[in-house]
């Protein structure tokens, strides 16, 4: 498409789709420099046009075609889209094959007044090819995307369901206001959760379920509402791909549409939801060697948390983990900046972030010395993005549990998405656990202790999720929801 559009005019995209490498003449704005992708030649491509910012589509915004065969014409698609709004906008091109991304180009067209239109050059894209995957297609995938035109902001949800043979798209409504703004006073109640009476745990749960599901109905339209309800309990695992940071996704609460929400908990995280990022490869084999293990469990004087003692324990006995020690800001750079430093790291103690300013997301350290500077002890995700290289050479990818405070929230940065979970996943690491909100000493190390028994016994992250959450749940534990887990949900770790 031009690299210049106009408010108000309709404008046409081309996309063009060969077996063999398209011809320079097509222009900039074609993907040439990628690898291969990852195409099946026995299924179809899914293709759909995703407006992101101040566009809407005029007409169909998916198409799914054959994937043409070695010799045969390329196909070319057209899509038409209207920008709404002058300013830069943004146009996203998605192909998938059922579960599967292929590759996503992205169109960043400046959008002008029809008084200042001016050229036709094509724009230059990006790609972000996904990574070649070898996961079977029986699985369930939901990809979420955000349009955000003129301030008002909607989703589109793409649902691939194959215990239910679904493989549809969905929109959400439309929101006017700003969603931390709706989400902040949830969020608040959120951290003060912690409950020590069986009364106080029922009470919350009355609480959330009504919460979870008036999130579940606003943000999710009817049709999507009553794919979820029917096949409730036929939905063990959904790897979820988002970039919307602010929805506390695993908290939304299936009930029937219309209808006020049943007894029995149904909560998205109970139902194995495991999120991932875009354009990374999300390992299936997880592995933890002798002496690959460690974990960071530092002292704070006048404000120690007894069970992060007994988290080093667990560790001890799973997986034969060592501690790092000092538990200092040099000391754990130092063993970051190594290549595949550890098959494991865990981290359990203090920790802040906040998802409108996740640049001074943080989790605390001990000193480094008695003069040492307080604003230099702390890890933060700049650290993490900038030093490390967590992929090992035999190719194992870490698992990195942060068991802190708000760990797990993510924020827009300059860049995209910032926070931890983005920072380790972005250098490699296969598996992210973090908290959203604040978790009390004692409930912090009933989750993970399920969780890393299960994964330990053989079964996959999913089952591994649902087992840690449900354990929690019936010990009266809260935040058993508050966990986030990025990963693949078949992902096992070898016996």
């Amino acid at each position: 498409m031009p690299e210049e559009a106009v408010v108000g005019v309709t404008q046409q995209v081309q996309t063009t789709i060969s077996r063999e490498e398209l011809a320079a003449a097509i222009g900039p704005s074609s993907q040439k420099d990628s690898a291969p992708l990852a195409a099946s030649p026995d299924r179809k491509i899914t293709v759909r046009l995703i407006p992101k910012r101040n566009f809407e589509v005029v007409g169909d915004s998916r198409v799914d075609i054959k994937a043409p065969d070695p010799g045969e014409p390329a196909v070319v698609l057209f899509f038409d889209v209207k920008p709404t709004s002058a300013g830069e906008g943004e146009i996203w091109i998605a192909f998938c094959q059922g579960p599967l991304a292929l590759v996503t180009l992205k169109l960043r067209p400046e959008i002008l007044t029809a008084q200042a239109a001016g050229t036709a050059v094509p724009i230059k894209s990006e790609a972000t090819v996904e990574p070649p995957l070898t996961e079977p297609m029986s699985m369930n995938v939901m990809y979420v995307y955000r349009d955000d035109n003129g301030g008002k902001i909607r989703y589109k949800y793409c649902l691939y369901l194959d215990s239910a043979g679904i493989d549809d798209d969905y929109e959400s409504p439309e929101f006017g206001d700003d969603i931390v703004t709706i989400l902040k006073p949830y969020m608040n109640l959120f951290d003060a959760v912690e409950t020590t009476t069986d009364t106080d745990f029922e009470q919350l749960q009355i609480q959330l379920r009504s919460i979870g599901a008036r999130l579940f109905q606003k943000l999710f339209p009817t049709e999507l509402q009553r794919v979820f309800w029917e096949h409730r309990d036929q939905i063990t695992h959904l790897k979820f791909y988002c970039e919307e940071p602010y929805i506390p996704w695993e908290l939304l609460h299936v009930c029937e549409p219309g209808e006020p929400p049943t007894a029995e908990t149904k909560f998205l995280g109970q139902m194995g939801l495991v999120r991932w990022l875009h354009g990374h490869k999300a390992p299936r084999n997880l592995r933890v060697r002798p002496g690959r293990a460690r974990y960071v469990t530092p002292s704070y004087p006048g404000k120690e948390l007894k069970s992060a003692q007994h988290e080093g324990d667990l560790l001890k006995e799973l997986f034969d983990a060592t501690p790092i020690t000092p538990a200092t800001r040099p000391e754990i750079t130092k063993l970051l900046s190594q290549k595949g430093p550890f098959d494991l790291f865990h981290f359990a103690g203090h920790g802040e972030a906040s998802e409108t300013q996740i640049t001074d997301a943080r989790i605390e350290l001990e000193p480094a010395g008695s003069d040492a500077n307080k604003r230099l002890r702390d890890l933060t995700p700049d650290i993490i993005s900038g030093l490390c290289h967590l992929k090992a050479e035999d190719g194992t990818q870490p698992i990195v549990v942060l068991n802190s405070c708000r760990a797990g929230k993510v924020g827009q940065y300059v860049t995209g998405l910032g926070g931890f979970a983005p920072a380790f996943l972005e250098r490699e690491a296969g598996i992210f656990v973090g908290a959203l909100w604040m978790i009390g000493d004692k409930p912090a190390l009933t989750f993970v202790k399920a969780f890393y028994k299960a994964l330990r016994d053989g079964k996959c992250v999913a089952d591994a999720v649902v087992a840690g959450r449900e354990t929690a749940r019936k010990e009266g534990d809260a935040t058993y929801l508050a966990y986030v887990v990025y990963g693949d949900p078949f992902a096992r770790m070898a016996q």
